[in-house]
């Protein structure tokens, strides 16, 4: 599940970082070459936190509805359900994995 994105917010860090970057790059070395340097390092952060940062977290209200698809078949065992206690945590035990018997 993924949250909405927030370009704004991700341009304005990218513009941030760029110009104090450029800005440190100008006081060590005053020339436009040290700017350019200095932005460019800049800009490197300001996307390196944006990709290493999680996004605005999704939001999935009480009585939201959504639909999911499976990629496989699942097989539920009717004998694990337990329909006394209902609301309380219930282990479910797990069998060992068949595996398919090879033709000999």
């Amino acid at each position: 599940m993924t949250g909405g994105a927030d370009k704004r917010g991700d341009a304005g860090t990218v513009i941030s970082t760029t110009a104090t970057g450029a800005g440190i790059g100008a006081i060590a070395s005053p020339t436009p070459k040290g700017a350019g340097i200095g932005a460019g390092i800049g800009a490197a952060a300001g996307l390196a936190a944006i990709l290493l940062t999680r996004g605005p977290e999704a939001e999935l209200p009480r009585g939201s509805t959504m639909d999911v698809v499976l990629e496989r078949a699942r097989t539920l065992d009717g004998s694990q359900i337990q329909f006394t206690n209902l609301g309380q945590f219930q282990p479910v035990l797990q069998l060992p994995v068949r595996r398919p018997e090879q033709p000999q």
